[in-house]
């Protein structure tokens, strides 16, 4: 890890992936593993800023649906996913974690069908 020569991370500008979400999932079924995105500047610091929701968002794949698809940072500037579930057709699908003016982060979850 990086810091300034102050030793302090530097305003957000990213965010990153401490936890990256399970890359296959079933449909309707919440990710085994939830995501959790950090604040980051721009030398890869952690930052410390509570309150900012992270959504996330399908930006690639035909036909899905997200719910719990929100988290708030807490104190440490890290979003928890909790339920996070990708419903829709079996394939590949990209799904994008932002908050306004960041530079998000984007992962790929491969669906298949529900549970019987």
């Amino acid at each position: 890890m990086v810091f300034s020569a102050t030793g302090i991370a530097g305003s957000a500008t990213k965010l990153a992936f401490t936890t990256a979400p399970s890359a296959t999932a079933q449909s309707g079924v919440a990710l085994s593993t939830q995501p959790v995105v950090q604040l980051q500047d721009a030398s890869g610091n952690p930052v410390s800023q509570p309150g900012l929701t992270i959504t996330a968002s399908i930006t690639a794949g035909a036909g899905g649906s997200l719910t719990s698809a929100s988290a708030i940072t807490n104190g440490s500037g890290t979003a928890t996913f909790s339920g996070l579930t990708l419903s829709g057709p079996v394939g590949a699908f990209t799904l994008t974690y932002a908050t306004g003016g960041l530079t998000a982060v984007s992962a790929g979850v491969t669906l298949s069908t529900g549970p019987a």
